[in-house]
């Protein structure tokens, strides 16, 4: 007999065993964070609201250490990748992008790798840095979700408690609980904590208890807790420190985010109101970035424009990264030579402050073509800009396009 033959049995289990080798060498690896790859920042709030989830953002942006270690280090722990895949939608975030900017000013986005947290309402929860260890995510993501709190008892608690509020019929102290509650289920809970307010006398407000209370549902500026704490700003300020300043920030951007899609000018002025008299740090960059973002939004670009030529007057006609970011929205967003040569101004400043590069380039080539009437100025930027590209190492496909109109079609001024 010989040894070395094989059955038909151990044939199957032999080809079987093969095909199991190769599909776990031919399937990728997902034991850490998956990110969301496709779509924008609003395409991924979009499927928040529609899928009832939690997001998590990780910014990022170019030569940004820490996020690369966040990237290398912790993202593809097992353990995290598990629960943020099993929690959220993840997404990046790159700030370096134009659409960005404003948001990048508001919540002081690029000093440090920040991580966003928003809920399954498309509001922001949580801003945190620092982030160290897989058992620090771990953390900051369970802290987002209140799972410790999410029982059983307590869901029907909250049923209870928001039947009886609905129905008027709840002391303020069930109002106090059930305004808790709907927070740490993740729910809407203005409405409870507007009614649970009013039943509080102004002696009663500055309880202890009460102060915690407003301080916790500085969610939104719709929400009565922004007035009573304006109304003692200082002691807030006292109490809380810098921190306010953070949350307070949240919540007027959270209420932007309402505002811009509802196009409700009420809540933009009640914004406006909170920056002015919330003693924030840096208030009139805060005021232009909110109105930049609610007028562009909006899209109100003969407002944004306005502001923005005051803005860059007062505050910015130094610094090139602004002015190039500024220029590249008035290529965008308006329609007359005007913003264009004043376009063309700020990004000849950005050039001689701190020199030409592809982005520049770019957007210098782009406006020429629209204010000057000879492509040969437009064409010699563009082609500059192709070889700052290849010196960049990026792709040169958006300047390709630009250089073949200029070649075939000429150019738009007038």
């Amino acid at each position: 007999m010989n040894n070395c033959s094989t059955s038909p049995m151990q044939l199957l289990l032999l080809g079987a065993f093969s095909l199991t080798l190769f599909l776990a060498a031919s399937t990728p690896l997902q034991n850490g964070i998956l990110f969301q790859q496709e779509g924008n920042f609003e395409t991924l709030m979009e499927r928040v609201l529609n899928e009832k989830t939690f997001a998590f953002v990780h910014t990022t942006w170019n030569g940004c250490a820490p996020c690369n270690v966040l990237e290398q280090s912790l993202y593809p722990n097992p353990e995290v990748g598990r629960f943020y895949n099993d929690n959220f939608i993840n997404y990046r975030l790159n700030i370096d992008r134009t659409e960005y900017f404003n948001i990048a000013n508001i919540l002081n986005l690029g000093n440090n790798a920040a991580l966003l947290y928003f809920e399954p309402n498309g509001q922001l929860i949580k801003k945190t840095e620092n982030i160290r260890t897989p058992d620090d995510l771990i953390s900051s993501a369970k802290e987002v979700m209140h799972l410790q709190e999410r029982t059983p008892a307590n869901r029907q608690k909250l049923e209870n408690l928001f039947r009886k509020a609905s129905n008027e019929l709840a002391s303020p102290q069930e109002l106090y609980e059930c305004a808790y509650l709907l927070k740490t289920f993740n729910q809407p809970c203005s409405a409870i904590v507007n009614q649970y307010l009013q039943t509080q006398t102004d002696e009663e407000l500055s309880s202890p208890e009460n102060v915690s209370f407003i301080y916790d549902f500085l969610d939104n500026v719709e929400t009565r807790a922004v007035d009573y704490m304006l109304a003692d700003i200082s002691y807030y300020k006292l109490r809380y420190g810098a921190v306010l300043n953070e949350k307070l920030t949240i919540a007027l951007y959270n209420s932007l985010r309402i505002a811009v899609h509802q196009r409700d000018d009420k809540i933009f002025q009640k914004i406006m109101m909170v920056i002015h008299n919330a003693n924030l740090p840096h208030t009139e960059d805060l005021l232009y970035f909110f109105k930049a973002q609610y007028y562009e939004n909006t899209k109100s670009f003969e407002k944004f424009a306005a502001i923005t030529n005051t803005y860059v007057k007062q505050k910015g006609a130094d610094n090139p990264q602004l002015l190039v970011i500024l220029a590249e929205k008035y290529f965008l967003y308006m329609n007359e030579g005007s913003y264009f040569k004043q376009a063309l101004e700020w990004v000849n400043q950005a050039i001689k402050i701190d020199g030409a590069n592809y982005r520049k380039n770019l957007i210098k080539a782009r406006l020429l073509r629209k204010t000057d009437k000879n492509c040969e100025n437009a064409l010699a930027v563009a082609l500059e800009a192709r070889n700052a590209a290849e010196i960049e190492n990026i792709d040169t496909k958006e300047v390709d396009d630009l250089i073949f109109s200029i070649k075939n079609y000429g150019c738009e001024a007038r």
